[in-house]
């Protein structure tokens, strides 16, 4: 029978057909294999065909084939025909061909409650899986302190990061330990790595997150990949190994450190030296510096105790100088004691040490030299024998400093002398004849009217002992029994003048008729012979001497006479040197004067004469220590050649 074509459709219909055409198409392509199966099952059950529709098959031109890639079969159990569909949006079935089943994609996951496919989210992964298990629709956290870093669609654990300064351990992730750095990372690669740091090093604390987080303790620096100990004269503060912690700073000059010095403070500074200023300089004058670390004594001189100095450059308290005249007691200075002598030198030595004066010496507090010790007093220091020896005979030695006069003897003034051991001037004596004047410091001959026997200047031999009284002793004199009654010292010349006489004569142009020595001047009134001439009337008189002044100062004599006198200072009659003037013819009348004369000899003149009647002439004196009295013949000095 000959086929007729189908008429044409209209042209509005062909657009539905072709649409169906294509569907019928897809199904024959890709109906499963079942129902060819099924057909061969009538002639032969055991046909492979059936075997080929459990693998996902589907007829196609009316044989079995697989279904294609990201389909998969199912069964129209109505009708008993196997098909091919098409995975859900999402799934698939991972490039496989003939798969009975669809599968979610790692990365995503199927959600139950929507029946679609979505992105893994942050912070999880999805390991995705058969559409048909519980796989599809895991979400699997990331493990704790771990994370995605923001990321959805992690397909795995390796999506999930652990961050620098943190480790995963397998189950959670944590701080990195110390002593180690981490960089952090994937948790399937380096975000599970912990590196050590360097052999000697460790980290602060945990969780470095580099390798310059590994630190090296202060006292020890990073070379040669490892921590050793600082070197000697250095210091070392530590710190990252890719930092401080791989220097060495050296100490500064003149210091010195044992290794392992972790600061510039445990450098050492070196006696007499001190750290001032960020450098090592001299300890200054009246300082001591011992050795120290510059953050302790290194950088503190220490002022010298009171009573002592130092120069520069001194490095302990023992070489502190002890000022001369004290001494170190163990803990400050003192003034050097009696009877030592303290030089100045250092603790350590002299300045501790006060020394015994010598034998025969003594010192006061605060001596501070051998010079300054005395010599006691009768003895002087020799220097040939370096020794106090006995004061010699006929020297005196008073006490006196070992560098003054203790050590020169003084020798005896004149006319004196002194035993061996005499210690001053008071124990010289003075020879026999002498006394001492003290007025002129000398040995004077003994006083006309004193005796002077041998006798200590302390003593008697400063006072001369008075003869008896009427009598003179003298130079050579030495007992009261040598005194003798005075020689007749004052001359008199007597003259013969003419009846009338009113005044006293020119003494010059007459002739004495006799002249001999009286021993004073004081002629009471008399009616008859007058004054040793052997006249009573008509007569003159000259008389002459040398009166001895006992004491310098005023003195004033008193001249009484009847008929007229008078009084010179001098031997001669000149009128510059006239004291008293008591001319004329007069009953007896007192006159008197005064002048300031010196101690000792006194050249004096007296004139006089007598015209009639009673007649007198009298002379006393008042004077230092002398009341008024007459003038007595131990005050005249004898000469034998006066007149």
């Amino acid at each position: 029978m000959q086929h007729q074509r189908p008429p044409a459709a209209h042209p509005r219909q062909r657009p539905l057909l072709l649409r169906r055409r294509q569907r019928s198409r897809r199904r024959r392509r890709h109906r499963p294999c079942l129902a060819a199966a099924a057909a061969a099952a009538k002639t032969s059950p055991s046909s492979s065909s059936v075997a080929s529709s459990k693998k996902g098959g589907a007829i196609v031109n009316r044989a079995c084939a697989p279904c294609a890639a990201d389909f998969y079969s199912t069964i129209a159990r109505a009708v008993g025909v196997s098909r091919c569909t098409a995975c859900a949006a999402g799934t698939s079935t991972n490039g496989a061909t003939g798969s009975a089943t669809c599968f979610v994609a790692a990365g995503a996951f199927l959600n139950a409650a929507t029946k679609k496919v979505e992105p893994c989210p942050v912070d999880s992964h999805c390991p995705g899986g058969d559409v048909a298990t519980a796989a599809a629709s895991q979400r699997i956290p990331c493990p704790n302190g771990a994370s995605t870093r923001g990321q959805a669609g992690g397909a795995s654990l390796a999506a999930c990061f652990a961050e620098a300064g943190s480790v995963y351990d397998g189950a959670s992730v944590g701080p990195c330990p110390r002593g180690s750095w981490c960089a952090g990372g994937s948790l399937a690669g380096a975000g599970k790595a912990a590196t050590a740091c360097p052999p000697g090093t460790t980290t602060a604390s945990t969780g470095a997150t580099a390798r310059a987080q590994c630190t090296v303790q202060p006292g020890y620096y990073f070379a040669a990949g490892a921590a050793a100990q600082c070197p000697a004269d250095s210091y070392c503060v530590g710190g990252s190994i890719e930092g401080s912690g791989s220097q060495t700073q050296a100490c500064p000059t003149n210091s010195f450190r044992a290794p392992g010095a972790a600061r510039l403070g445990q450098c050492v500074i070196p006696a007499g030296k001190t750290y001032v200023g960020g450098a090592v300089v001299d300890c200054p004058r009246n300082f001591y510096c011992v050795s120290g670390a510059i953050e302790a004594a290194g950088s503190a001189p220490v002022a010298a105790p009171a009573g002592t100095t130092s120069a520069v450059g001194t490095r302990s308290l023992q070489d502190c100088i002890v000022d001369a005249g004290r001494t170190w007691t163990g803990s400050a200075t003192a003034t050097c004691p009696a009877n030592f002598y303290c030089p100045a030198g250092p603790i350590s030595g002299s300045g501790s040490t006060p020394t015994a004066v010598p034998a025969n010496t003594r010192s006061d507090p605060g001596a501070s030299s051998l010079g300054q010790v005395r010599v006691l007093a009768g003895y002087y220091w020799d220097a040939a024998s370096a020794a106090a020896a006995t004061c010699p005979a006929n020297f005196y030695c008073p006490e006196g400093a070992i560098s003054g006069s203790g050590s020169t003897p003084t020798a005896v003034p004149a006319n004196t002398r002194s035993d061996p051991g005499a210690s001053s001037l008071g124990q010289v004596r003075v020879l026999d004849g002498y006394y001492w004047d003290a007025a002129s410091a000398a040995a004077a001959p003994c006083p006309r009217l004193a005796f002077c026997a041998e006798a200590p200047i302390s003593g008697l031999g400063s006072s001369p002992q008075t003869c008896p009284a009427g009598t003179v002793g003298g130079p050579g004199i030495t007992r009261a029994a040598d005194c003798v009654a005075p020689t007749p010292a004052v001359h008199a010349s007597y003259y013969a003048i003419p009846s009338g006489t009113t005044a006293l004569p020119d003494f010059a142009a007459l002739t004495p008729y006799a002249q001999r020595f009286v021993a004073t001047v004081y002629y009471p009134v008399t009616l008859g012979l007058v004054a040793d001439s052997g006249r009573s009337d008509n007569v003159a008189a000259v008389f002459t001497g040398t009166l001895d002044i006992p004491t310098a100062g005023s003195w004033t004599f008193f001249l009484a006479s009847d008929d007229g006198s008078k009084m010179y200072l001098s031997a001669l009659p000149d009128p510059a040197a006239l004291l008293i003037n008591n001319d004329g013819l007069h009953g007896t009348t007192e006159v008197r004067g005064a002048a300031t004369l010196a101690k000792g000899a006194k050249q004096v003149r007296i004139e006089f004469f007598e015209a009639g009647s009673a007649a007198s002439i009298m002379l006393l004196w008042e004077g230092p220590g002398v009341s008024r009295q007459p003038v007595p013949a131990t005050a005249w000095i004898y000469d034998p050649h006066s007149g």
